[in-house]
């Protein structure tokens, strides 16, 4: 796998797919939440404005975004753990490519123009 299509797939499921998962969860009945962590920020939610819900949304989306974003350049090499300055590599087992260096670069970039970095894939 290249890092794009790495990174692709990575959006998807972690940003697009778990969003659409909170935002099913905080739109379901409060009768079935049995999780209490989830129970007050699904009633807090439904209390809200159409524009206050997106907008809650958008910063839960925002969240995530600069949670892998973070990850990524860890991986990458431009963020580090503590002072621990370990420097990783990133291997596809299929073709033993390393494919880190650029993840977090890919990434916001899909994040802020999806159609470049699109074009790069190909």
């Amino acid at each position: 796998m290249e890092a794009i299509a790495f990174i692709t797939s990575l959006h998807q499921t972690v940003v697009n797919e778990d969003l659409k998962t909170y935002q099913d969860i905080l739109s379901s009945d409060t009768k079935k939440i049995t999780d209490k962590c989830w129970l007050p920020i699904v009633v807090m939610y439904q209390q809200f404005s159409n524009e206050e819900k997106e907008n809650f949304l958008n910063f839960i989306r925002l969240i995530e975004v600069n949670t892998v974003s973070h990850v990524l350049g860890i991986l990458d090499g431009s963020a580090y753990l503590d002072a621990n300055q370990e420097e990783f590599r990133l291997i596809c087992q299929s073709d033993d490519e390393v494919i880190n260096g650029d993840l977090q670069d890919y990434f916001l970039g899909l994040e802020e123009d999806p159609e470049a970095i699109a074009e790069q894939k190909k």
